[in-house]
């Protein structure tokens, strides 16, 4: 691992002991039960510093970016649980199920799967389908997240 890398978690282990990591849970956990709040409701600065569905010119770039966002929540003492948030588009999920992405004038979006609901039935099973969306996605990101081998969470929104 990369020594700027093992840096950055080994201040993020700092800042999010596992006792914050559970109060931080319990919070999430209480609101999304509609149980009562113990102490306060839970809350986050998202995002401080990254536009999470920003286009990242490398691997390495979107990873230092994401390590500092979770860096930044440290000090904030917000409800924030770090994770891994490799990017999204609107084409990300359809592209599972077959649907080539449209780009138009620099917007994103996928050709049409669904006409009507029951459309839904005859879908395929999801996979990652080489040259998809998604596929591009984890090739950005894939060894980076598998050279962590940390506990961070894959975008728990």
């Amino acid at each position: 691992m990369k020594e700027w890398i093992k840096a950055k978690l080994d201040r993020i282990d700092l800042w999010f002991p596992p006792e914050r990591l559970a109060r931080s849970r319990e919070r999430i956990t209480r609101l999304w039960a509609g149980d009562a709040a113990v102490d306060r409701q839970p809350f986050t600065y998202a995002p401080v510093s990254i536009d999470y569905y920003d286009k990242a010119e490398c691997s390495e770039s979107r990873l230092r970016a994401l390590l500092d966002e979770i860096l930044f929540h440290g000090p904030l003492n917000d409800d924030f649980i770090p994770h891994l948030f490799p990017g999204c588009r609107q084409s990300t999920l359809p592209s599972l199920f077959g649907a080539r992405e449209i780009i138009l004038n620099g917007d994103c979006t996928c050709e049409r799967i669904l006409n009507e609901p029951n459309d839904l039935s005859s879908l395929p099973e999801p996979r990652i389908i080489p040259g998809s969306v998604a596929d591009r996605w984890l090739a950005l990101h894939g060894d980076d997240l598998v050279a962590l081998r940390r506990d961070l969470h894959a975008h728990p929104e």
